[in-house]
């Protein structure tokens, strides 16, 4: 039963543990860009609460929902690589290092995880649209599609979801 436990359900509960943590983050964004549509409050929490917290949240020095993404395929042990998936960028190598030293894990490990990571994400539409349109603005100043771009792109739709409303009613 042990050795049972140990393969299967263990690993299992892993891999859902991940699926939730990436269907978390995805929805999040979706919530703090999109809500508006759904609930005009959710405007008004999006723009003074949530957006302001996740500015706040992405000036930490490591993405704690990213590291706990990291942290359960490192536990995993279950590596995958994505034959097109390109080298990592400059700031996920910077992560890397600064994860590898927190987690006290090889920077080898942690950068199999994130490229793993990379690959269980493209599984699910918003994150494969963002790397593909990412990928778009690869030579832009600045990628839109950013975290930064993210939380402005949260603001202009918020705000102009604001206007039509004021205006529609």
């Amino acid at each position: 039963m042990d050795i049972f436990y140990q393969y299967y359900i263990k690993e299992a509960s892993m891999n859902l543990l991940l699926v939730f943590f990436i269907i978390l983050h995805i929805s999040i964004w979706l919530v703090v860009i999109f809500g508006g549509l759904l609930n005009s409050k959710l405007i008004y929490y999006n723009m003074l609460l949530f957006l302001p917290f996740i500015y706040i949240f992405q000036m930490l020095p490591i993405h704690l929902i990213v590291q706990k993404k990291i942290e359960l395929i490192l536990q995993s042990r279950q590596f995958k690589s994505c034959p097109d998936l390109s080298e990592l960028s400059d700031h996920d190598v910077v992560f890397v290092n600064k994860l590898a030293k927190k987690l006290k894990a090889s920077r080898e490990d942690v950068t199999l995880a994130m490229q793993t990571l990379h690959c269980e994400e493209r599984n699910f539409v918003l994150p494969y649209i963002i790397e593909r349109g990412g990928n778009l603005f690869k030579d832009s100043f600045q990628n839109p599609l950013s975290a930064q771009g993210l939380i402005i792109l949260g603001y202009i739709v918020n705000t102009v979801l604001l206007v039509l409303r004021k205006r529609l009613s």
